[in-house]
């Protein structure tokens, strides 16, 4: 057993029980060793600690393995503990120190960061730890971090230990901007005006609406650039609605070139947005009289579609108004071709993830698997006798889902859904005389319906017991 006269003080549950035993009094050993024995807490990591955000159960922690300060891995006592380590093995100390210090920054804790730097100097801090203190805004700990790097210290200083070589990368004005950190952003910026990839906090910037911080970045120099993501920073604003920030990217040219802006925004139900976008598209080709976004075919009819399967129904309703509706065939034949134009373009653009679509069965079929009655209606209303809408077209096969729903009606009862189940019903419209779907994954109220009106399906439901 190591040497006990440096143990952390015995356990307040072993003190307390030999208080009751006089005979022990003077045997402060015996109190000492039972206290070691019982102590399973100073096994713990000393991230561990971190993470619970105390201070006493770190000091204990470390006082516990400084019967292994200096020592080695062969020292006299045979059991195997990571204490052996914390204080001599330079990888596992590098170790420990990162991951506590991630805790400590994390937590925003000072007291931490201080006790951990007063006993691994001469470790790094690493990138990580940098990038985790400006994501949650914890500009004192950059501060210390910065007064005490010895990165461009003398080499001697180094080898002494003195300090922390510090990872100071591109990446922590950037979590700091996606973080809306702008006091640290500042202060990383000002430190280090050349740090790689600015690019990426502008963009984070803009993706998060502060045009202000935005601004400053780009009267340092800092540079557009377009990012691995289909999603630019136009289409984020668009996304959250933010006229703003989209006024602000016109203003200064960038917006031009950006395709997908009403179809997102549509999506999302930003209704605000998708005016201003179509408004400004009117303003810029009224001098040609040549519109882009609401001609035939163009952006704006095919996003109609996602509106409607999301339940954004004035956006839809909206679209639909705006964008131009063929009057006879000949226009009709000049749509079909521009969609497939643009949706071919959607698709160069966004890959997989392109969601513009013409309005079709397909729409019908995934507003009421949605459970968005009211669009379900206007759907109806709006595009039944519309022979290239083909709402409960049922030989469609150019889209899957698992399972497949080609019918609007039973993709709603799949899903749940009662109510648009009946009006579908009303309407007359999904009367198979088959049953394509596993019929016992229903609700037992859409089951009860179906049996109801439609008898012939009785023996596809199992009864209940």
């Amino acid at each position: 057993m190591p040497d006990i006269v440096n143990t952390p003080p015995p356990l307040l549950a072993v003190d307390l029980l030999f208080r009751s035993k006089p005979q022990f009094s003077d045997l402060h050993h015996v109190v000492n060793s039972v206290s070691v024995f019982l102590d399973s807490s100073v096994e713990l990591p000393l991230h561990k600690a971190c993470q619970l955000s105390s201070l006493k159960l770190l000091s204990r922690l470390w006082d516990s393995s400084e019967v292994y300060a200096g020592a080695n891995s062969t020292t006299t006592d045979c059991s195997w503990t990571l204490r052996k380590f914390i204080r001599n093995d330079r990888h596992y100390r590098q170790h420990q120190f990162t991951l506590s210090l991630t805790e400590a920054v994390r937590l925003g804790s000072m007291e931490m960061v201080r006790w951990l730097a007063a006993r691994f100097e001469g470790c790094k801090v690493k990138k990580s730890v940098v990038v985790e203190a400006a994501k949650a805004g914890c500009l004192k700990a950059l501060m210390f971090f910065y007064a005490r790097d010895n990165t461009s210290a003398d080499p001697s200083i180094q080898a002494r230990g003195v300090g922390f070589g510090v990872e100071w990368t591109g990446e922590h004005l950037t979590a700091a901007v996606e973080n809306g950190h702008g006091s640290v952003a500042w202060w990383l910026g000002t430190h280090f005006p050349h740090a790689e990839d600015m690019s990426k906090a502008l963009n984070a910037a803009v993706c998060n609406g502060d045009i202000a911080m935005a601004e400053w970045l780009l009267a340092r120099g800092t540079a557009w650039t377009r990012g691995d993501s289909a999603l630019q920073p136009a289409h984020h604003a668009a996304t959250k609605g933010r006229v703003d920030v989209l006024q602000w990217l016109g203003r200064i040219g960038q917006l031009d070139g950006v395709i997908g802006l009403v179809l997102v925004a549509a999506k999302a139900g930003q209704l605000h947005a998708v005016r201003w976008l179509l408004d400004r598209d009117t303003a810029i080709q009224e001098a040609s009289r040549k519109l882009h976004l609401t001609a035939l075919g163009r952006e704006a009819s095919l996003s109609i579609h996602i509106a409607a399967v999301s339940g954004c129904l004035r956006t839809a309703k909206y679209l639909r108004a705006q964008a131009k509706a063929p009057t006879d065939s000949l226009q009709r034949v000049t749509q079909t071709l521009e969609q497939k134009r643009q949706l071919e373009i959607f698709s160069r653009q966004f890959g997989s993830s392109a969601e513009a679509a013409v309005v079709s069965g397909k729409t019908m079929t995934l507003a009421a698997r949605n459970g968005h009655l009211q669009v379900v209606k206007w759907l109806y209303d709006e595009y039944d006798k519309d022979p290239d809408a083909n709402l409960f077209d049922r030989s469609e096969t150019s889209y899957s889902y698992p399972p497949v729903y080609t019918v609007a009606m039973d993709s709603a009862a799949q899903f749940g859904h009662l109510k648009e189940v009946k009006y579908l019903h009303q309407l007359s419209q999904s009367t198979d005389t088959e049953s394509p779907l596993a019929y016992e994954n229903f609700r037992q109220e859409i089951q009860d319906w179906i049996i109801e009106h439609y008898p012939e399906f009785r023996g596809t439901i199992p009864e209940d017991d």
